[in-house]
């Protein structure tokens, strides 16, 4: 890829500006990717097969292709300004930045958000072998066909709610720090130079953390000794649901570009 590739425009298309800002990255599932720019500059780039495919070799080629592209676009534009990057105020604007990224992080929300990704990580760590009996217990209920039982829509029901979880469960703890940090910040600065955007970026979230809460429900439903760890974790979705809605009072009724405005 060179400079020409990432800086024209995709022409003659009917994009809504801005509508890839506050989605969840899920375009295998959305019904707007025709009207996203970034959708489709990112099927420009990567349109092979092998090319999406995050296990190959070919896709990582590519992406440091890219990277060493914008490395060079951002070298000629510091050339070009006379920019020095090794100066005092430099370092204490560098400084400032991780201030305020340690602020977000510490936020409440951000915290409780973190804590939802590890009680992700550690119960499906746990879960190996508590799959591994659901298998067999599938397997046997196909073979005896069973009446009223239907391990097909069952084993579809599980991997849907995982699909789920395992979609948002990072999700939610970036898009929460985002918000958190542009609020906070701009507040600490005295002004906002990005009216809505905090709302938007906590809206994210929480539309992240309303289907996990779903998807939970739906293996408690199906590992019922379970039950307990996971009303822990619907607890910790529910206390962080509540932070982000008191902090963000206003992230519910943000209009999201396009999401939010047009019927698919």
């Amino acid at each position: 890829m060179n400079k020409s590739d990432i800086t024209k425009p995709v022409m003659e298309q009917n994009f809504i500006p801005d509508i890839d800002k506050y989605c969840d990255e899920w375009c295998e599932r959305c019904a707007f990717t025709a009207r996203c720019e970034n959708y489709a500059t990112h099927k420009m780039d990567y349109s092979e097969t092998e090319e999406n495919d995050v296990s190959s070799e070919v896709f990582w080629e590519k992406f440091a292709g890219t990277l060493q592209t914008a490395k060079n676009m951002l070298t000629e534009i510091i050339e070009r300004e006379g920019i020095d990057l090794n100066t005092p105020e430099m370092d204490a604007m560098m400084a400032e930045q991780q201030e305020h990224d340690d602020i977000a992080w510490e936020h409440e929300c951000s915290r409780d958000a973190r804590a939802y990704t590890m009680m992700v990580k550690e119960w499906f760590d746990a879960a190996k072998e508590l799959f591994d009996d659901k298998r067999d217990q599938l397997v046997l209920s196909a073979q005896l066909e069973l009446p009223n039982v239907n391990p097909v829509a069952e084993v579809n029901s599980i991997q849907a709610a995982i699909d789920v979880i395992n979609r948002y469960e990072i999700q939610i703890s970036l898009k929460t720090i985002m918000a958190v940090r542009r609020t906070l910040i701009d507040k600490l600065k005295g002004f906002n130079d990005s009216p809505g955007e905090p709302e938007g970026y906590a809206k994210v979230a929480l539309i992240g953390i309303d289907r996990s809460v779903t998807a939970w429900s739906t293996l408690r439903e199906h590992f019922s000794d379970r039950e307990d760890e996971i009303l822990d974790i619907l607890i910790c979705l529910d206390r962080l649901r509540k932070k982000i809605e008191k902090t963000f009072p206003g992230a519910r009724a943000f209009v999201r570009p396009g999401l939010d405005e047009i019927e698919p």
